[in-house]
């Protein structure tokens, strides 16, 4: 009878074991599923390594290479969804991979912000209608911080069939800007505001949102926009001149649970919208 118990205990023991495992793991999941920034110590062999710099000596073994500038458009802020399918699908990616993107602005050193190569990718794929998608943390600096190697080239794939899904709720208009009530945030340099912005415009440049070429912490964000005057219980539409360094700022806020957009005021000017000095 003994033996018999003591081996019920140790079934029950295993069986708590395992489902506390599968808790963890569900969690771990989870968390990664939410949290749009990946560790290195967190990627796994079946995620593709998107290096999107200008200009870098190093990269990550494995990593395949677009350039981020290739993603832009001439008017607007992206080029339509099926050249962007293209661009990702020749690089060997495709709908239904799990990328993580890193890469800088090696020529932007001087410009206090360096990171919108990645935010811009990776509102790109997010626009596209892209599951799985996250920033590397800290980019390749945070790779070489934790010890990992790097090489001197990037690699290649086999071209990928890249099938888009578009969000397109994620790019504001200038109807949507006229018609909604919106925060707006001018996401250009001080001096840049203060010449002229869109009416009821705030300025939280590009630069405020990192420190040390990397996000700030959460808290500090946190704070930034709530001074600001913000509200998670209205959408944001973020933008510059381009609306590129404006992805910084909007990728903070998305990481924050706020409902952000992206605009690019070369279309308000365009279409002959009034601007003002604030």
């Amino acid at each position: 009878m003994a033996l018999k118990m003591f081996k019920i205990f140790l079934l029950t023991v295993a069986v708590i074991v395992a489902a506390l495992y599968v808790s963890l793991s569900y969690q771990r999941s989870a968390d990664l599923a939410a949290s749009p920034i990946l560790s290195p110590e967190d990627l796994t062999s079946s995620c593709v390594l998107l290096d999107v710099s200008e200009e870098a000596e190093s990269h990550i073994p494995g990593a395949v290479h677009i350039n981020y500038t290739d993603l832009c458009g001439e008017d607007e802020i992206l080029k339509p969804p099926e050249d962007l399918a293209r661009i990702f699908g020749k690089a060997g990616i495709s709908d239904s991979d799990s990328v993580v993107i890193y890469g800088e602005c090696r020529p932007c050193g001087g410009s206090g912000v360096t990171i919108h190569p990645s935010t811009l990718t990776y509102f790109a794929l997010l626009y596209l209608g892209h599951r799985n998608v996250w920033l590397l943390d800290r980019g390749i600096t945070g790779w070489t911080n934790a010890g990992m190697p790097t090489a001197s080239e990037t690699s290649k794939r086999p071209p990928a069939v890249y099938t888009p899904h578009p969000r397109g709720g994620l790019l504001a208009s200038i109807d949507y800007i006229k018609n909604s009530d919106v925060q707006l945030v001018d996401a250009r340099t001080v001096q840049e505001f203060e010449a002229s912005t869109i009416l009821g415009s705030i300025n939280i440049p590009a630069d405020t949102v990192v420190s040390g070429g990397w996000f700030r912490e959460d808290s500090e964000l946190e704070n930034l926009f709530r001074a600001k005057g913000l509200t998670k219980e209205k959408p944001v539409v973020v933008f510059t001149s381009t609306g590129v360094k404006a992805t910084v700022v909007w990728f903070a806020l998305k990481r924050m649970g706020y409902d952000a957009r992206l605009f690019a005021m070369r279309r308000w000017v365009g279409a002959g919208e009034t601007i003002v000095k604030p």
